[in-house]
């Protein structure tokens, strides 16, 4: 156990390089993504608070469009793999208050709008709607319900078409989001790691998604869950309100009546 924590710091002390540096942070994502991806809660949660710390740090001080991409794609996996709980109660214990901050001021907009990937945009989708079954009141509570409705709404339909990746490697990476010349030497370790496979980068979230389906499909069943605990919160009227875009919103209602979903 204590050679196995030894070697888990050591692959999370790559991570935090490679993350405070824009040229190479989707690097640490992917070392991050696989991590979160092979653990077991009771094993990973020693270093979780450390890392959400390194992760707010990045998007407080020097946050780019890039890094917010991948911190929303990583946000989805963690909560996907270990619950909505989880996510949120890990987050609350790095500050107090400061989900509902990240929630609407990062998550959302970024998902709704910037999230690519057929793979990504569905895991993202799927966590989405697995916060707001899990948590709907606190949601409404805070006015964040219709805007994490209406972000996997988006990225439900985005998936269905989108095509590609963001995990593909470096040159995903726009070029303003980069840092010219930002070499790095982190040992035989980093060396190890960047002479891995490129498509292997994206296998925690290929596995993550095999169990989704459809992304359109879910939304709707999901809906469906939500009527059945909070059918004050889920009525046509009130959804689609949500759904600011008339061709989501004439998607979402395609998507219900093909799953079978009756609103009131």
């Amino acid at each position: 156990l204590d050679k196995a924590s030894a070697q888990l710091q050591g692959v999370l002390g790559v991570f935090q390089k490679l993350v405070a540096n824009k040229a190479h942070d989707h690097e640490g994502f992917y070392i991050l993504n696989a991590v979160t991806a092979s653990l077991d809660l009771a094993t990973f949660q020693p270093y979780v608070s450390t890392i959400l710390t390194l992760l707010f740090s990045r998007l407080q001080t020097s946050s780019t469009l890039k890094f917010s991409k991948y911190f929303v794609v990583y946000f989805s996996l963690f909560s996907l793999r270990f619950g909505p709980e989880a996510i949120v109660a890990s987050i609350e214990a790095v500050q107090a208050g400061v989900f509902g901050n990240l929630l609407q001021g990062v998550l959302v907009p970024t998902a709704t709008s910037h999230v690519s990937g057929d793979s990504e945009c569905t895991m993202c989708c799927a966590a989405l709607m697995a916060l707001l079954v899990q948590r709907a009141q606190m949601l409404s509570e805070m006015g964040a319900f219709g805007g994490v409705l209406g972000a996997a709404v988006a990225l439900a339909e985005r998936a269905s078409g989108d095509g590609g990746s963001m995990g593909a490697g470096p040159s995903t990476a726009p070029a303003d989001d980069e840092e010219p010349g930002a070499d790095v030497e982190y040992g035989v370790t980093f060396a190890t790691l960047m002479h891995a496979r490129r498509d292997s980068a994206n296998a925690p979230i290929e596995r993550m998604v095999t169990s989704i389906g459809d992304p359109r499909q879910h939304v709707a069943s999901q809906i469906g869950a939500l009527q059945r605990t909070h059918p004050n919160l889920v009525t046509s009227a009130a959804l689609m309100q949500h759904i600011t875009n008339p061709n989501l919103r004439e998607r979402l209602g395609e998507w219900l009546v093909k799953g079978g979903v009756a609103l009131q």
